[in-house]
């Protein structure tokens, strides 16, 4: 008789459902926990601020900060150059630029007045400043036909100038610009020799070309105004010399020159003119007149000594209305100073000229 199998205690059974209870409750928990730290938000770092860095100024080295000034004798201009030169004006009106005194002291003793053949060892010379009207400055520019490398330069006062230059033994170089109603030149020259063994002939134009704009950059018109307070009809005008009032709708030329007669002594010749009639400004006058005049008178103008001699179509001793030509002749010789000078009012037609126009312009005039 085979024997039943044993029973199994009551109190084993409760002990395992006991364990397998907890474990579930365990597992649940762990469950439940993960689940909740699932939904929590990550924290997410702060940007670090940015700190703006404060904007500085870009620095350009300005070279001819620290130049010497030079100003023309009539203070028309300035320019500046480097301030371990020295200079010296020529009789011709040249100024030569030196960086050893010594040198500047042999040209002075033994000075070169052609422009052509400047004073050895100097470093550069600044050869001209000329003035012209725009018919003037055209026929210039159409008898040197077109330039050899047309650049531009623009001054301190904003102003462009047109650059060209031809270099061989010295380099010569060219600007140009407008001022008011003025076309301005000005040239400027190389020292002879001074080509640096091995350089070429365009390395030493290019070298001294970079020179020269920098020079031209620091070029200043130095604006003194008009001192001619202008009726109505009329307009000033002014340059180195002299202010005064002109009829409106003239054409302007100006030209600044030396004479045989006064050498080394810079004159001006400038004339005002239309399809009419011409008036003509010199600021030396050296001549005289013909003979036939209706009249002449003593006046002043602005404190000056002034003769005017007038001519009409008749020349008897009382003039009549038909004013052909009215000279004016203001201050004496003075041992070479400015004056006298000659304004000198003609016709270019057949029209007569008025005489209330020509003493307007006559009285509006004022030396500098």
């Amino acid at each position: 008789m085979i024997a039943p199998p044993p029973k199994k205690s009551s109190k084993a059974l409760l002990l395992i459902l006991f364990i397998l209870l907890l474990l579930a409750f365990l597992g649940s928990g762990a469950y439940y926990l993960g689940l909740m730290q699932s939904k929590t938000p990550t924290s997410v770092p702060s940007p670090m601020p940015l700190v703006q860095a404060s904007p500085q100024a870009s620095t350009v080295l300005d070279e001819t900060a620290d130049w010497e000034t030079y100003t023309d004798p009539s203070n028309k201009f300035s320019f500046k150059y480097p301030n371990n030169l020295v200079n010296l004006q020529l009789s011709n009106g040249v100024t030569s630029f030196f960086d050893d005194p010594t040198d500047r002291d042999n040209c002075q003793n033994n000075p070169k007045s052609l422009q052509n053949n400047p004073c050895a060892n100097n470093q550069f010379s600044f050869n001209s400043f000329r003035s012209y009207a725009s018919e003037e400055y055209q026929k210039i520019q159409s008898d040197l036909g077109r330039p050899l490398n047309p650049k531009t330069v623009t001054d301190r006062q904003g102003r462009v100038w047109q650059t060209d230059y031809v270099y061989g033994q010295v380099f010569n170089y060219s600007a140009t610009t407008k001022n008011n109603n003025e076309n301005i030149v000005v040239g400027f020259q190389s020292g002879l020799y001074r080509q640096d063994g091995g350089e070429t002939d365009e390395q030493f134009g290019e070298r001294f070309r970079q020179f020269f704009d920098q020079i031209l950059s620091t070029f200043e018109f130095v604006e003194n105004g008009s001192q001619a307070t202008c009726s109505a009809g009329f307009e000033s005008y002014s340059n180195k010399f002299f202010d005064i009032c002109f009829p409106i709708g003239m054409t302007v030329s100006n030209n600044y020159q030396t004479t045989d007669y006064r050498p080394g002594v810079e004159v001006a010749r400038t004339v005002f003119e239309d399809d009419d009639e011409k008036i003509v400004i010199n600021t030396t006058f050296a001549g005289g007149w013909g003979g036939g005049s209706c009249a002449s008178e003593q006046t002043t103008i602005n404190g000056v000594q002034a003769a005017i001699v007038v001519w009409d179509t008749v020349g008897q001793t009382v003039c009549n209305s038909n004013l052909v030509n009215l000279v004016s002749i203001i201050g004496e010789e003075n041992n070479g100073d400015k004056f006298p000078v000659a304004i000198d009012y003609q016709r270019k037609g057949n029209n007569f000229l008025d005489r209330n126009k020509f003493d307007t312009v006559l009285h509006s005039l004022h030396f500098k």
